[in-house]
C-alpha cells in the first residue's frame, strides 16, 4: 500500500486582520504541516494606535479550520481577535493511497483504483496518465469516483502489449493543489508489467547460416529447453545449434559455451543460433520494466548483448554504469585503480560482420567489447528507435580512416564469408592501445577473418579491426593477418576513405608470394592456407623504398588467380609482373592449339587482370572442356588450367 503525504510548503500571502493594538499587517506564511500554521510577522508592518513601531518580530500560531484565540497587544504579544482561517489558507494537496497493479494480461484492459481524499476543499479531479513502452508521450484517462473516496480509471486493451507500460496518478483539489503518485511524476513512474503467453520471434534465420538472437523480455522459464526445444525439437547439432561466448571459458582468448552447458535466456543476453532450415520459435514471459533504463551486464572482453526491450533502442544514447556512477561509451575513464572503457563499436551479423551499428534491433544480437579492467553495465533509455544502420567509420571524431581492408571468399556450401578492418591516423593516438583502436570480434568457426594483430599490448593484446596510429615520421605499416579454418581462395580489396598526407603513397605487399600492389581498383586474389599476412604500407617514396630494401623483398612474375574456375561466360585472369617488359598471355586447347590471345605487349610492373569471354580468336564460342593459360615474359613462363562449362 502506497500513501502520498503532502510535503512541507512555503506560501506567501497578504491579508488584513483586526487586532487590539494595530490596524493591518503584511504576513509571510510558512506551513509546516497539514494543520498547524505559523505567521511570521515583521513588526514594521504593524500600525499601532499611536503610529509607533517597535523593533521586534512576532509569530502568531493557529490551527487551520479552527477559531483563533482572542488576544491583545499587551506586553508586546499580538494575536488574532477571532474567526476561522479562510479557505485561502488550504495548501494541503489531496492524499492518494494506492495499491499498484502486480501484473496485467496482454491485450486485456487494466483497472487502476486509488483512494483519494482532501480534507480542505475536497477533490476536484483525478486522472491516470499512461505511456506504452518505448513511447515518450502520455495518454490520459480521467478517474471517476465509484464509492466514497475510491476513484477508478481503465487503461484500454490495445495499450497493454509485450512492450509494457508506465503510468502515474494525478489529483487536484478545489484550490489548485496538486499531488501525484509516485511523487515526482512524470519523472518518477509506476511500472505495469504485462505477461504474454506466446511471443513469436520476428527475425529471419536462413537455413545453414548463423544469426545472433536475443529475447525482448523476461521469459517465464529462461532455459533453452523452454524457449527452443519445444519448437525446434530435441537438440541435434545437425538440426539446430546454440552457443554463447564465454570470455573466461578456459580457452586462451575465450571460447563458446554450447547447449546444454550454457547460460539461460534473459533480457540483454544474446546467443548464436544456426538452423538446418528456416523455423520459428516463441516464448512466454513478462515485459521489461519500463519505469527505468534496464541495465545490461558486460564482462571484461567480448560480450554478446541485445536490447532488453520489445522494441529497437539507440546505441549512441546509452551509457556505462560502474559503482553507481555513469560514464560515456567510447571514452576511457580512470577511477582510482580501475579503468572504465566500453568500445564505441556495436557489431551486428547478417552473414558477415557489420560494424559501427547505430541501434539495437529487437530480437537481434550484437558484439560489444569491454576494454576496461572491471565488469560494468550498459543502459539505454527505454525509447523506440524506428531506423538504424551502419555508421561510416570515417565519421569517428578525431580519426582519419585512410583505408578499409575487406577480404572475402565464396564457398558454394557456406555462402559469402567477409571480414573488414580499417587503418587510420589520429593526432592523439598512442603507440600502444588507445580508445581509437577497436577490437576485431571472434570469428565464427568456419569463416575467413582479417585483423591487425598486436601481441605486445599487454592485457589488451589481440586482433583489431581498427588500428589508429599517430601520423609521425615518414610512414606506417599495417600488418593484416588473414585466418581461415580451411584452404580458401580469397579476394582482398583496399578501399580509400581519406586523402593520404601530402607526398605519401600506399602499397600492399604479399611478401611470402613476392607480390607488390599499387593499383587498388581491382581485388587481389590469393590462396589462404590457415594463415597469411599482408602489409599495407603508407608513406613517402623514401620510406617505402627503405622498407623494401630492409625486408629484401623479392618480387616474382606469376599467374595469381583464375576466377571463377570452372566458368560459363567469362573468367578473370590476374597476374603479377616483377618488372616492366614484354608480356604475352595466351589460351590453348588441350591439344596445344592457340585459341585466344588475352594480352600482348609491354606492361608495367605490378598487378594486371585480363578477361576471357570463352570465345576463340575468330569470335566463335569455344567448346566446353579444359584449356591452358600461358603467361610469357622475356625471362619466364607460367601456366594455369581453366575449365569451361556448357
Amino acid at each position: 500500500m502506497r500513501r502520498l503525504l503532502p510535503a512541507d510548503t512555503t506560501l506567501l500571502g497578504r491579508f488584513k486582520c483586526a487586532c487590539v493594538a494595530f490596524a493591518a499587517c503584511s504576513v509571510a506564511l510558512a506551513v509546516h504541516s497539514a494543520a498547524l500554521a505559523t505567521y511570521s510577522v515583521p513588526i514594521s508592518s504593524f500600525s499601532e494606535g499611536t503610529g509607533r513601531t517597535s523593533a521586534a518580530q512576532y509569530e502568531i500560531s493557529f490551527t487551520v479550520g479552527q477559531a483563533s484565540p482572542i488576544g491583545g497587544a499587551a506586553s508586546g504579544t499580538y494575536s488574532l481577535v477571532s474567526g476561522i482561517v479562510p479557505a485561502l489558507m488550504d495548501v494541503a494537496p489531496p492524499e492518494i493511497i494506492f495499491e499498484p497493479v502486480a501484473l496485467a494480461a496482454e491485450r486485456t484492459p487494466v483497472s487502476i483504483s486509488a483512494d483519494i481524499e482532501d480534507r480542505g476543499t475536497g477533490v476536484d479531479s483525478a486522472a491516470v496518465y499512461y505511456r506504452e513502452g518505448g513511447l515518450t508521450s502520455f495518454k490520459k484517462r480521467n478517474m471517476t469516483p465509484v464509492s466514497g473516496t475510491t476513484y477508478e480509471a481503465e487503461i484500454p486493451a490495445p495499450a497493454v502489449t509485450e512492450r509494457g507500460l508506465t503510468y502515474y496518478i494525478e489529483a487536484w483539489d478545489g484550490r489548485g493543489n496538486r499531488s501525484t503518485l509516485p511523487a515526482g511524476a512524470p519523472d518518477s513512474l509506476e511500472n505495469l508489467p504485462v505477461c504474454f503467453a506466446s511471443l513469436t520471434a520476428d527475425l529471419s534465420i536462413p537455413g545453414g547460416e548463423y544469426r545472433m538472437i536475443s529475447l525482448p523480455g523476461t521469459p517465464t522459464d529462461g532455459s533453452p529447453d523452454s524457449v527452443l526445444v519445444d519448437d525446434l525439437g530435441s537438440y541435434d547439432k545437425t538440426v539446430w545449434r546454440l552457443g554463447r561466448w564465454n570470455e573466461s571459458g578456459g580457452c586462451t582468448t575465450g571460447c563458446y559455451d554450447e547447449y546444454p552447458e550454457i547460460a539461460e535466456f534473459a533480457p540483454g543476453r544474446a546467443f548464436w543460433l544456426i538452423l538446418d532450415s528456416p523455423a520459428e520459435f516463441d516464448f512466454s514471459g513478462i515485459s521489461t520494466d519500463m519505469s527505468r533504463p534496464c541495465p545490461v551486464h558486460l564482462d571484461r572482453g567480448w560480450n554478446q548483448i541485445g536490447t532488453p526491450y520489445a522494441f529497437g533502442t539507440h546505441w549512441l544514447s546509452g551509457w556505462v554504469i560502474y559503482d553507481g556512477q555513469e560514464y560515456s561509451i567510447g571514452e576511457e575513464h580512470v577511477v582510482g585503480t580501475d579503468t572504465i572503457m566500453v568500445e564505441d563499436n556495436l557489431i551486428a551479423y547478417d552473414g558477415a560482420y557489420q560494424s559501427f551499428q547505430s541501434h539495437l534491433g529487437v530480437w537481434s544480437g550484437y558484439w560489444v567489447f569491454n576494454a576496461g579492467n572491471r565488469e560494468v553495465d550498459v543502459a539505454f533509455p527505454p525509447t523506440i528507435v524506428l531506423s538504424g544502420g551502419m555508421r561510416a567509420p570515417v565519421a569517428r571524431e578525431g580519426v582519419d580512416v585512410l583505408f578499409g581492408i575487406e577480404i572475402s571468399c565464396a564457398r558454394p556450401e557456406e555462402g559469402l564469408s567477409k571480414s573488414t578492418c580499417f587503418a587510420g591516423l589520429a593526432a592523439d593516438a598512442r603507440d600502444s592501445w588507445d580508445p581509437h583502436d577497436l577490437h576485431s570480434p571472434p570469428p565464427l568457426d568456419h569463416h575467413l577473418s582479417a585483423a591487425f594483430r598486436h601481441d605486445d599490448w599487454g592485457r589488451l593484446s589481440g586482433d583489431y579491426m581498427l588500428d589508429v596510429r599517430e601520423p609521425s615520421g615518414n610512414g606506417e605499416i599495417y600488418t593484416v593477418r588473414l585466418e581461415s579454418p580451411r584452404d580458401v581462395h580469397a579476394g582482398i580489396e583496399i578501399k580509400p576513405y581519406a586523402d593520404l598526407p601530402q607526398g605519401w603513397h600506399a602499397v600492399l605487399y604479399d611478401r611470402a608470394r613476392g607480390i607488390k600492389i599499387t593499383d587498388f581498383e581491382r581485388p587481389y586474389m590469393l590462396e589462404v592456407r590457415g594463415q597469411a599476412e599482408l602489409d599495407l604500407a603508407v608513406g613517402t617514396e623514401e620510406f617505402l623504398s627503405g622498407e623494401e630494401a630492409e625486408s629484401n623483398l623479392a618480387l616474382r612474375t606469376q599467374l595469381l588467380s583464375l576466377m571463377p574456375n570452372p566458368f560459363r561466360e567469362e573468367v578473370a585472369v590476374s597476374f603479377h609482373l616483377s618488372s616492366p617488359g614484354f608480356v604475352c598471355l595466351e589460351v590453348f586447347s588441350i591439344k596445344g592449339t592457340l585459341v585466344a590471345t588475352l594480352a600482348e605487349g609491354v606492361l608495367g610492373a605490378g598487378m594486371h587482370t585480363r578477361t576471357w569471354d570463352g570465345k576463340t580468336a575468330s569470335g566463335y564460342d569455344a567448346a566446353s572442356g579444359v584449356y591452358f593459360l600461358r603467361l610469357s615474359t622475356e625471362s619466364t613462363s607460367k601456366t594455369g588450367k581453366i575449365i569451361k562449362l556448357y
